[in-house]
């Protein structure tokens, strides 16, 4: 075996390592004071609250999501949440970190960004979730099924972002579909959770890495790279079974 091919599949089984711990397990959320937190952009954090304010939320707690943490202890994921005054919008203002997953793809000649995110999330009366993010550069994972997603460019500005999100919300009442409304930070870490639930779910039951993770990752330049890995993951995944 050639030195390339094993460490082709060193990474491919690091990558899958890391997916497993992302995504199988119920996450721990623990509230946390912003100040320990010491490579945070507090600007920000400041910024997109007072935005948000000024659109009808409000702050509801500083909270770090420790199982994504653990997979890139140097960058602890922060994230300020917020509720819109109706209720069924989270908002959530966090740093994509350039995590280790981030670093592997790069390895392999691909190249998703870090960067400063907004993420708009609803849970829906039919047990699915909506969520609207400026991530489009930033999160290239595919697609989730009772996910539904709107990726928009990152340098979208919050009040474009947030009517994205309540015009896909009209569309979906006129479909008979509800948001639910949320009154406490248990509420929505308990939709957090459930949320998680079905990403674990789909992960677990497609192998938690699919070939369109990857694709979506490379630009058309990459395809080599992408296929290099793809065929490295199917290697490991077949070796596992």
């Amino acid at each position: 075996m050639s030195n390339e091919h094993s460490e082709n599949q060193a990474s491919a089984e690091k990558l899958l390592q890391t997916m497993q711990s992302l995504y199988g397990q119920p996450h721990i959320f623990q509230q946390v004071d912003c100040k320990t937190f010491h490579n945070l952009n507090q600007a920000f954090y400041r910024q997109s609250q007072k935005a948000l304010e000024k659109l009808g939320f409000r702050q509801i707690a500083d909270i770090e999501d420790v199982t994504v943490s653990r997979t890139n202890p140097a960058h602890r994921t922060f994230i300020r949440v917020l509720l819109s005054g109706d209720r069924t919008t989270v908002g959530a203002c966090y740093q994509f970190p350039l995590s280790w997953l981030v670093r592997l793809f790069q390895w392999f000649g691909l190249a998703p960004k870090g960067g400063k995110a907004i993420d708009f999330e609803t849970e829906l009366s039919n047990s699915s979730f909506l969520i609207t993010s400026n991530t489009l550069e930033m999160d290239t994972t595919a697609d989730i099924p009772n996910v539904q997603r709107q990726q928009l460019p990152h340098n979208t500005p919050i009040e474009p972002l947030l009517r994205r999100h309540r015009e896909k919300l009209r569309v979906l009442g006129k479909q008979g579909i509800q948001p639910l409304k949320m009154n406490s930070y248990q509420d929505i870490e308990a939709a957090q959770h459930r949320l998680q639930a079905i990403k674990n779910n789909y992960r677990a039951s497609v192998g938690f890495v699919t070939d369109a993770d990857i694709d979506q990752t490379a630009t058309d330049r990459q395809q080599q790279a992408a296929e290099t890995l793809k065929q490295a993951v199917r290697d490991v995944q077949t070796s596992a079974e």
